[in-house]
């Protein structure tokens, strides 16, 4: 994986196949779409237990993987340039951490790359975790991945949930919450949250991505550390 050269791709409006679409959601007030589905995560809670993993960085590992082969989620804006539309080359990943001081914080973008192994991914997700308890992070460019911010309610079991949203502009980037997982008979759910910008998701991406992210939990059942 090291070594890759990472580019972004500017989209002529004009051949997009979904041209129509983006200039009729682009000048909305609020373009944005959110909806919760209950997961079965009792893979991902069992690897937890059995190898000590971060259930945080467990959950946005199957977030990214199912997310990475849905062409339409690696389509958006760039942070620094919000009139010109991209296609990324990857998924970069920043969460919400409670820092040292008790206070909501950040983690640095951490990148995903199709390919990448669930302990490396953790790696980094703990390295980057740490940084931003301690104060010591910096914010690194992913002007060549689509941004994905991932927060959790790991006390609440909810219904509902809105994400805080910048209305002086709109963005593109892809904003999930899940909250406590609870039993239910023999199994560990969870509910979850994706919330995206109509002008380059539709229900039909969020339907694909919450199909894809059960399978990859289920797939987590065959994992075995080496």
């Amino acid at each position: 994986m090291e070594g890759m050269i990472n580019m972004s791709i500017k989209i002529n409006i004009n051949n997009w196949k979904r041209k129509s679409t983006y200039l009729f959601f682009k000048d909305y007030t609020n373009p944005y779409i959110s909806v919760i589905s209950e997961l079965d995560i009792t893979n991902i809670y069992n690897i937890h237990k059995k190898y000590n993993y971060s259930f945080y960085g467990l959950m946005s590992y199957v977030s990214l993987k199912a997310m990475s082969n849905i062409e339409e989620f690696y389509v958006g804006y760039k942070q620094d340039d919000l009139n010109e539309i991209y296609r990324f080359d990857n998924l970069a990943i920043s969460n919400t951490i409670i820092n040292k001081d008790d206070c909501l914080d950040f983690t640095d973008y951490i990148e995903y790359k199709k390919g990448i192994e669930l302990k490396d991914f953790l790696l980094r997700f703990s390295e980057k975790e740490l940084e931003a308890i301690n104060g010591n992070k910096e914010f690194n460019s992913v002007l060549d991945s689509h941004r994905i911010y991932a927060t959790t309610l790991p006390n609440i079991k909810f219904s509902g949930f809105s994400e805080p949203i910048n209305s002086n502009y709109n963005d593109s980037a892809i904003r999930l919450c899940w909250g406590k997982y609870y039993d239910n008979c023999d199994k560990k759910n969870i509910n979850y949250s994706i919330l995206v910008n109509h002008c380059f998701e539709d229900g039909k991406q969020i339907g694909e991505f919450f199909e894809a992210l059960q399978y990859e939990i289920d797939l987590l059942g065959d994992y075995d550390e080496k």
